[in-house]
């Protein structure tokens, strides 16, 4: 029996390809498990081209499916609200989804060249979030953004309004 084993975050898929009398039968798929790669053999059965081709094509599958997500654990009870926004910040536009969950606050900031998922932090007024360089600052309807690697005073904040 040849047996394969493979997990992406939490999910583990197990194949196993049983051969009897120098047939093979079916290929089932059950079972879940944790993080690890590995394969073992059993019964001195070899790896042919068509299972490595399965194998692969499965270990790209998961490894996509999961790819740029993030998934954040919250108490059952715990109310999750979204809310997107526009902002003209000179002349180029903003695009600020925010993420609210109990005690968690994220903007979600699309800038002209990156995403920036930052945190709410400690202001003394309005919302402050940091996330990479930037600070996203935001008091009512208007907005500052700042650049910390070429504004390390925070001094040249661009400043946004909501559209």
């Amino acid at each position: 029996m040849l047996f394969w084993s493979f997990s992406v975050k939490r999910l583990r898929f197990h194949f196993a390809e049983k051969i009897s009398g120098g047939r093979r039968s079916r290929l089932d798929i059950c079972g879940d498990c944790y993080i690890s790669i590995g394969m073992c053999f059993r019964s001195g059965s070899g790896l042919d081209m068509k299972n490595w081709v399965v194998f692969l094509g499965l270990i790209f599958a998961a490894s996509s499916a999961s790819a740029g997500e993030i998934n954040i654990k919250l108490p059952d009870d715990t109310e999750v609200t979204t809310n997107s926004v526009l902002y003209k910040c000179g002349e180029k536009n903003v695009s600020v989804t925010y993420y609210n969950a109990g005690d968690i606050s994220l903007a979600e900031l699309e800038l002209e060249d990156e995403t920036v998922i930052a945190s709410n932090v400690i202001s003394g007024s309005g919302a402050k979030y940091a996330g990479g360089v930037y600070i996203w600052w935001t008091k009512g309807e208007t907005a500052d953004l700042y650049n910390l690697m070429d504004d390390p005073d925070q001094s040249k904040p661009t400043n946004c309004v909501e559209q």
